[in-house]
């Protein structure tokens, strides 16, 4: 991990260990111009990131293979503390018939309403952390 005065850069593996900590992050994508960004829940196998969703623009950007990132943090505004992880990289649709589909398919549960018959897989391709500190602090 690299230092930095009131931060550190955190490695790949410490950047995954914080994205399973939380159970939703903002998934960013263009919807034809226009970018988007879109809270959802996830789960992490290995290297990829399953995402529940039904039809709508997650959907379009995974049937095209887009490059997509997703964003995660943990921040105390009032210690001016706290961690963001973003990992991008390119998505693949899965839908719940295809052979292929591990049992990882069946989660994340979706908490959003409607059906969500497909999942919108992300591959980590790039993964990049940084961890804030209060100046004068180790923590």
């Amino acid at each position: 991990m690299d230092t930095q005065p009131y931060g550190e850069v955190l490695d790949r593996g410490e950047s995954l260990r914080l994205v399973r900590s939380v159970p939703v992050g903002w998934l960013t994508f263009c919807a034809g111009e226009e970018p988007q960004a879109v809270p959802v829940n996830f789960a992490l196998d290995g290297d990829e990131l399953v995402i529940r969703s039904g039809y709508g623009a997650k959907l379009a950007a995974a049937a095209r293979g887009a490059v997509v990132a997703l964003a995660v943090s943990a921040l105390d505004t009032a210690a001016r503390t706290g961690w963001s992880v973003v990992v991008r990289g390119p998505v693949r649709l899965v839908e719940d018939t295809d052979p292929d589909a591990g049992a990882w398919l069946a989660e994340p549960s979706p908490w959003a309403p409607g059906e969500k018959e497909f999942a919108v897989v992300l591959r980590a391709a790039e993964v990049s952390g940084r961890r804030l500190r209060r100046p004068g602090t180790g923590a």
